[in-house]
């Protein structure tokens, strides 16, 4: 019985081994093919004699645009496999592959052997990933269940990092910007503001979440389908689109905008009061994750505003995730060798914080984990692909209308809260002075509460009568034996 148990042991330590070793492969495939993309694009721009040339009829001015992405030009490779990390699975996307991504050698005879190589047997790899699963404690932990059966190969280390930027310590938008283009709109576009108060009234909604969405026969007037739009806070997403037509990225480990494309996307242009400029339609994909040196080069607003984020979070399950993981880390219950209950542990206190009594856990703490790269936010990179004009203009035909009775709503609100002031003030007035009994207020004789300038009118009053009888009680000797400070004195 004894060695049966041992055998089970052994074969579950081998399924993890196995599971381990599945998961690189899947991650060394799609960094393969990511590269066999663009080395197929950069053959078919060869060809057509454009390599470095981009098409005049979507070219902007490099001045006073940034670059749009060739991320849509490029070949479509579906990805079928599903990433599993301590039990939370995510959908497997179509993603476009980018050609400025990445920095490793894209020359198409070591791509392509690399390729046939793959399709014959994948190479197994160690699980220590560079910068998004494992780092510090969880590396350390992930090399106790699978020993390194080949070492990563510094090409292979300096591709997974190049995903999202040339060097370590250089902005995560500045690989990524300068290989995007703008969308030509054609007319141009009309630069104006609205509220989103404006957007609920007119449309439908709410005016506080980070998506939203129209129904189609009030808010998509150019097609049958559902509107869908991003509201992304330009504090938590500096590189996000703020010109119609502009390229960039947001940070965010949701993918709902990645999904059923084209999303409406909107930028914050004026902060009080809060306005927002229709910059366009965009087609987005995940790019990478922001890496422990990216995150910390990042502003102290950019970095308070994802711990607010995180410690607040009890619908988006991704960031309670983050959370309960940062959480347990900071209690010492995890990593743990046995990878079931470490998942079994994390969904335990997911559950604990959605009821709001997960362990402690501050702000700062937030902070330091993904400063340390303990935990990843994701990068995706949106494309702008058309201009609704039809929504812009509508937009603008009816802005006015809203704005008129906005002010009329507003100036009646305030004339209304003036009378009211002078209402009370003048009911305040009125009021007469409480009387007491034994040191308490007498409930049934008291009256309304004087205001203070009332009660100083009757306090002089009374004190003058009072020297006005004084004075007149003294016989006229006694006032005439006393001089003028003594009879003041002798009237106080």
């Amino acid at each position: 019985m004894q060695r049966l148990r041992s055998q089970v042991r052994e074969l579950e330590a081998r399924n993890d081994e196995i599971l381990l070793e599945l998961e690189d492969m899947k991650i060394e495939l799609k960094e393969t093919q990511s590269l066999l993309g663009q080395t197929l694009v950069k053959a078919a721009r060869q060809r057509e004699g454009r390599d470095t040339t981009p098409s005049s009829s979507r070219c902007v001015n490099a001045s006073t645009k940034r670059a749009r992405s060739s991320s849509l030009e490029v070949v479509k490779v579906v990805v079928n496999s599903q990433k599993t990390e301590k039990g939370v699975e995510r959908d497997a996307l179509e993603k476009p592959l980018s050609n400025g991504l990445s920095k490793h050698p894209t020359d198409a005879a070591q791509t392509t052997a690399k390729t046939e190589k793959l399709q014959v047997q994948l190479t197994k790899r160690t699980t220590e990933k560079t910068n998004e699963y494992a780092v510090g404690s969880v590396a350390v932990k992930r090399r106790k269940l699978e020993p390194v059966q080949e070492p990563r190969s510094a090409s292979k280390k300096e591709t997974t990092q190049a995903k999202v930027t040339t060097t370590e310590n250089s902005s995560a938008s500045s690989v990524v910007t300068s290989q995007l283009r703008s969308f030509a709109i054609s007319p141009p576009s009309s630069i104006f503001e609205v509220p989103r108060a404006f957007l609920r009234v007119q449309y439908g909604g709410s005016d506080q979440q980070f998506l939203q969405y129209f129904r189609a026969e009030k808010g998509n007037l150019s097609s049958p389908i559902i509107r869908r739009l991003v509201f992304a806070q330009p504090n938590m997403n500096p590189d996000m689109p703020s010109s119609p037509g502009a390229p960039g990225m947001i940070y965010a480990s949701r993918h709902e905008i990645v999904q059923n494309p084209p999303w409406t996307v909107f930028y914050k242009s004026t902060l009080k009061p809060a306005l927002w400029t229709y910059v366009g339609e965009y087609e987005s994909v995940v790019s990478g994750q922001l890496s422990a040196a990216q995150f910390s080069s990042q502003k102290a607003d950019f970095k308070k505003g994802w711990a607010e984020q995180l410690i607040t979070a009890k619908e988006q399950t991704v960031y309670v995730r983050m959370r309960a993981r940062i959480a347990l880390r900071k209690a010492g219950l995890i990593p743990l060798a046995d990878e079931k209950e470490e998942a079994r542990l994390i969904e335990k206190e997911v559950k604990a914080v959605v009821r709001s009594s997960g362990l402690p856990v501050r702000e700062q703490d937030l902070i330091d984990a993904l400063c340390r790269g303990e935990e990843n936010i994701d990068i995706i990179q949106m494309t702008c692909v058309k201009y609704d004009h039809e929504f812009a203009n509508d937009m603008m035909n009816k802005l006015p209308q809203f704005n008129s009775a906005h002010r009329k709503d507003s100036k009646n609100a305030n004339s209304s809260s003036r009378s009211s002031a002078r209402r009370e003030a003048t009911q305040t007035d009125r009021m007469a002075p409480q009387s007491t009994r034994n040191g308490k207020v007498d409930t049934l004789t008291a009256g309304p509460v004087p205001s203070e300038e009332s009660r100083l009118r009757r306090s002089t009053r009374a004190r003058g009568n009072a020297r006005s009888s004084v004075i007149a009680s003294m016989d006229d000797s006694d006032r005439g034996s006393m001089s003028p400070i003594e009879a003041d004195s002798r009237r106080r």
